[in-house]
C-alpha cells in the first residue's frame, strides 16, 4: 500500500513540475565574422535563456506552441549606438537549431537536449 502510495504521488508531482529542458552545443559563424563557440539553452515553460560561447550574457527569448524560438536583448555598444542580439530558430524535443545574430557577425547554431533531472521527459 506504501509502495502504491508513493507512486502516485511521484506521478501527481511529475504532472504539476514545470517542465525544463537544456540544450548544449555549437555557434558556428556565417562567414570570416568570429569563431565557432559553444552555446546553452534552457527552455522553462515557455521561457528560454540563451548563453552564447557560455558565459555572462544571456539572451532571454520565448518558445512559442509550435517550437518557434525568438529572442533580443538590446545592449549599447561602445560608441553609445544600439547593439542588438537577436536569437531565432525551433526548438524540439531533441534538438535546437537557428541563428544568433550580432551587429558583427550570423551564427548557425546547433543544440542537443542533455538531460537535467530525474523527472524530466515524464508525461502527466
Amino acid at each position: 500500500m506504501v509502495r502504491l502510495l508513493s507512486c502516485v504521488v511521484l506521478v501527481l508531482l511529475a504532472g504539476c513540475a514545470v517542465r525544463e529542458a537544456r540544450y548544449t552545443g555549437t555557434l558556428t559563424p556565417e562567414g570570416a565574422c568570429g569563431t565557432a563557440g559553444r552555446a546553452t539553452l534552457t527552455v522553462k515553460d515557455r521561457h528560454a535563456e540563451f548563453a552564447p560561447n557560455d558565459g555572462a550574457l544571456v539572451v532571454p527569448g520565448e518558445v512559442a506552441a509550435d517550437g518557434t524560438l525568438s529572442g533580443r536583448l538590446e545592449r549599447t555598444g561602445v560608441d553609445n549606438k544600439p547593439y542588438p542580439l537577436t536569437l531565432e530558430g525551433t526548438v524540439t524535443e531533441e534538438v535546437a537549431t537557428g541563428s544568433y545574430v550580432t551587429p558583427r557577425c550570423r551564427f548557425a547554431l546547433l543544440l542537443t537536449r542533455t538531460r537535467i533531472g530525474l523527472l524530466e521527459g515524464v508525461t502527466p
